[in-house]
């Protein structure tokens, strides 16, 4: 990362810490283990990709620091207060990304797929998503898509958080974990929580789909995605 850039995101991230102090905000942090016994799963294949083991090394690292975090009632899950600075070479390795509908080499490169999951998972369950960014450009066909399209969440250091409420009483976390072909997403919750089915309606034109995410006949997510296949 240049020097100006650099700069850029130390005031970005300065003025985000002033804000959330005002606005007193309760981050969920790291705690004590808790008896969650109950469990919604999600299980995503890896696509052969360059970068493909670099991409794995970066999810366990981050998967690592989001699994010892408990997210107590009305706390708020933060990606970026969770898995810090993505640009440390000397943790994270380069990925592909994709910048401004671009698919670009980058360090910390592949974050999103863990950012995405817990995106799902949130729906999944209810929880209350306070922040959340789509990508621009859809860049996968049917074959090769990994999740489902709409539920996916790019997170940019200093600029795009993924931020999630605990709306229950209980407490919950996430649990994430890196296999020779699948990522898995866990959620654990004190009380059962009933797994929401989510029904995606999709509008394509010649540039553009519309993804709306509909909950119990309510929609609950819409993202639009620019045309651009791998």
């Amino acid at each position: 990362m240049n020097f100006k850039k650099q700069i850029k995101v130390f005031v970005k991230l300065t003025f985000r810490k002033i804000e959330d102090f005002f606005n007193r905000i309760p981050f969920a942090t790291k705690k004590s283990e808790e008896d969650l016994p109950y469990k919604i799963a999600i299980q995503q294949p890896f696509i052969s990709q360059e970068f493909l083991e670099n991409k794995k090394h970066n999810l366990s690292i981050a998967s690592e620091k989001i699994n010892q975090i408990i997210i107590y009632p009305n706390e708020i899950f933060s990606f970026w207060k969770i898995v810090e600075n993505p640009n440390n070479k000397k943790i994270y390795k380069s990925g592909r990304s994709l910048v401004a509908g671009q698919l670009q080499e980058q360090i910390g490169g592949g974050l999103c797929q863990i950012s995405g999951a817990l995106f799902h998972l949130a729906m999944l369950s209810r929880l209350e998503i306070i922040e959340r960014h789509q990508h621009s450009v859809d860049i996968y066909t049917e074959e090769n898509r990994y999740t489902p399209l709409g539920t996916d969440a790019t997170v940019v250091f200093g600029y795009k958080d993924l931020r999630i409420r605990n709306p229950y009483h209980f407490p919950i976390r996430f649990r994430f974990s890196v296999e020779e072909k699948h990522f898995i997403g866990e959620l654990f919750s004190k009380e059962k929580i009933e797994i929401s089915t989510l029904n995606f309606e999709i509008k394509s034109s010649e540039n553009q789909k519309t993804v709306s995410i509909i909950d119990n006949g309510k929609i609950i997510s819409v993202s639009h995605y620019k045309n651009q296949s791998l």
